[in-house]
């Protein structure tokens, strides 16, 4: 199923329309369904007035993604086990790594190319977002010579960074000194006027997030009075000042859209997690209702599986 566009509404009205359908099968061929998903929409769909009286069709759900993991914690009275594998030690020490080191990849190679007027110790980038692909992006950045910047809506994450000797933003009112900002928090970042029109001109916004959701582009458009595409980039004009802003991939994960995005010898055994789980969730008559990690013993499993294949 592929949605006519990309805004929230559009999404959520398709996921609504494959989960109905997938109820409507579920009765008339006597079948339950599992859900494995990434992103966290259709357990709390589930958990909806329109489909609470049908969650007994379900097995239950495996969650890949830390911003699963947030939407599905807030799911009052549970009706089914969620096993998420946003937690896993795997995901967290390959692919974090992985991520974090193609979008400083992108990013570097993207200033050279389209910012070639100063050099890259002469950038400032912006991190929006300090969970494990941020701490592990900033760290990236840092060993290119870029200047960081980070910034958090969790309190704990940003006095993190400063730990870690990041400058940190305490709020988002003042973002001209910017030459790039990279949103990594899973959600969205930038979502009103007065914070894009005090961007600096001709400066860069990308997305390192699973999907296109860091940046609140219909907000963009409507201060703008010209949108085109030149190159990798959408290019928003906007009507205050002139101004130009450059959207890198229209917006899009710019670790899928510039490269080739995860390894499989990294992916695979995040897959395997999540297989695994799926088969826990069908077969395991004892799983508790509600958001659980994968356990331990399973993750070891795969690890162990891993390593023999990593030494061939």
């Amino acid at each position: 199923f592929v949605p006519r566009d990309s805004m929230e509404k559009t999404f959520n009205d398709k996921t609504a329309e494959i989960l109905m359908e997938c109820m409507r099968k579920s009765k008339s061929e006597n079948k339950k369904i599992i859900i494995v998903e990434d992103g966290g929409y259709f357990a709390p769909l589930l958990h909806t007035e329109k489909f609470i009286e049908t969650a007994n069709r379900c097995y239950g759900v495996v969650e890949q993604t830390t911003k699963g993991y947030r939407r599905d914690s807030e799911i009052k009275d549970p009706r089914i086990p969620i096993v998420s594998i946003a937690t896993s030690k795997l995901k967290l020490f390959l692919e974090a790594q992985e991520v974090a080191a193609t979008l400083a990849d992108n990013i570097a190679g993207t200033l050279k190319k389209y910012n070639s007027d100063r050099t890259l110790n002469n950038h400032k980038a912006l991190i929006l977002g300090y969970g494990t692909i941020g701490q592990k992006l900033a760290d990236a950045l840092l060993s290119k010579k870029i200047t960081i910047s980070v910034y958090d809506t969790d309190p704990f994450k940003r006095l993190s960074a400063e730990v870690n000797k990041f400058d940190v933003l305490e709020n988002l009112d003042d973002l001209s000194k910017f030459h790039i900002i990279i949103g990594v928090s899973g959600e969205p970042s930038l979502k009103d006027a007065p914070a894009f029109w005090g961007l600096e001109h001709n400066m860069i916004l990308a997305s390192g997030s699973s999907e296109r959701l860091e940046f609140d582009l219909e907000a963009l458009s409507h201060i703008s009075k010209e949108i085109y595409r030149e190159e990798i980039f959408t290019k928003y004009t906007l009507k205050k000042d002139n101004k130009v802003i450059r959207v890198l991939c229209d917006g899009e994960p710019i670790n899928f859209a510039l490269s080739e995005g995860i390894a499989n010898s990294v992916i695979d055994p995040i897959y395997a997690e999540m297989f695994l789980a799926a088969i826990s969730v069908v077969k395991d008559k004892g799983l508790e209702n509600g958001l659980q990690d994968l356990p331990r013993k399973t993750e070891e499993e795969v690890l162990s599986i891993f390593k023999s294949y990593q030494g061939r």
